[in-house]
């Protein structure tokens, strides 16, 4: 497959204002969070990076019986996920997003957190390079 450069970068779409939420919050208070403007938002444990957790994963635990004063560690939180550079090409990102097989990306510079990075996103200001993606079989 060739590389199309699109001359966006990871950091010009990346979600700026994600909710970064402890893993012992409760579910309840996760939900206020991470509300439409989010798709997702980053897991600490213990001060630590431990994954990410979007919508789908907070309606799941609601769906598997978890009450709303559970925490947000009970639930299975994604840790298939990839990182980005900030100055990653946004086609190269979502070609690692399909390769690995994942919904968000995580924008990284060294340890620092700066961003998260949905499928949403990358639509919202290019969506043909999703035609790009399909294979002949497809």
């Amino acid at each position: 497959m060739h590389h199309i450069k699109t001359g966006i970068l990871a950091k010009e779409i990346m979600d700026r204002r994600f909710p970064i939420i402890d893993s012992s919050l409760p579910l309840m208070k996760c939900v206020k969070k991470l509300n439409k403007e989010h798709g997702a938002c980053l897991i600490m444990k213990n001060g630590n990076f431990s994954g990410v957790l979007g919508h789908d994963d907070l309606l799941r635990g609601f769906l598997y019986g978890r009450d709303k004063d559970a925490k947000v560690e009970k639930i299975k939180i994604k840790k298939n996920f990839a990182t980005v550079s900030p100055n990653s090409d946004v086609y190269k990102t979502l070609l690692l997003m399909k390769e690995r097989e994942v919904d968000f990306v995580v924008v990284k510079n060294k340890k620092e957190f700066l961003g998260l990075i949905t499928k949403k996103e990358i639509a919202d200001v290019e969506p043909i390079l999703f035609e790009n993606l399909k294979s002949p079989q497809e």
